[in-house]
């Protein structure tokens, strides 16, 4: 009978989740933002579109992940950095979700969860129609369970001062907010400073 194999897991997409701990005041000062309805009707967000201007202390602590995501887990060059260039609060009353969807003109894209009551909502991550791994489009087996290595989606539990991390073209989505007060989550997306090229090519960002 088999009982253990070696497992390679190839070019694999790597979503970074950490804990931030909310701060009650930048927290108060963004629930009076104006907010606007989002033109998919599904939520509202923040008309500010660099909210984390009025959250130094939340900001300062998301660029030391965003720092230890590219340069720890991603082993990117410390020449290369990565600013945030907006960042914007999402609001989820109850009946509203987010419809699947990727953030364009970004590399990095986060989540940081600032008010999440029980049955808000969990977020989702979408496999790509191009990632074509045994299980691809043309193709629909049935599974005794699903995991990672079988799964079209993949479900993150989120709770309130939970930040993830992941690059911006990955689609994802939010589950339907049951609850019957609002789901907070501020989202931003980041670029890239820095020295591109050789001694005689050098391109500079």
């Amino acid at each position: 009978m088999i009982t253990e194999f070696i497992e390679h897991r190839l070019f694999p997409t790597v979503v970074y989740q950490n804990t931030i701990p909310v701060n009650q005041s930048e927290l108060d000062i963004v629930k009076g933002i104006e907010y606007e309805r989002m033109p998919s009707n599904n939520g509202h967000f923040t008309k500010m579109k660099d909210v984390l201007s009025v959250m130094p202390e939340t900001r300062k602590a998301i660029e030391e992940h965003i720092k230890y995501y590219t340069k720890e887990v991603l082993s990117i060059m410390p020449k290369y950095n990565f600013p945030i260039m907006d960042s914007w609060v999402n609001k989820h009353e109850e009946q509203d979700e987010a419809q699947k969807h990727f953030h364009a003109n970004a590399l990095i894209s986060g989540v940081y969860y600032l008010q999440t009551p029980p049955d808000c909502g969990n977020i989702k991550f979408h496999k790509p129609t191009n990632h074509n791994n045994f299980l691809n489009e043309m193709l629909n087996f049935e599974t005794i369970f699903v995991n990672e290595r079988n799964a079209a989606e993949y479900v993150i539990d989120v709770k309130e001062g939970m930040l993830l991390l992941f690059p911006s073209q990955v689609y994802h989505s939010t589950q339907i907010n049951k609850a019957k007060s609002e789901r907070y989550s501020l989202a931003f997306n980041t670029w890239v400073s820095g020295i591109f090229g050789t001694d005689i090519d050098k391109l500079e960002l």
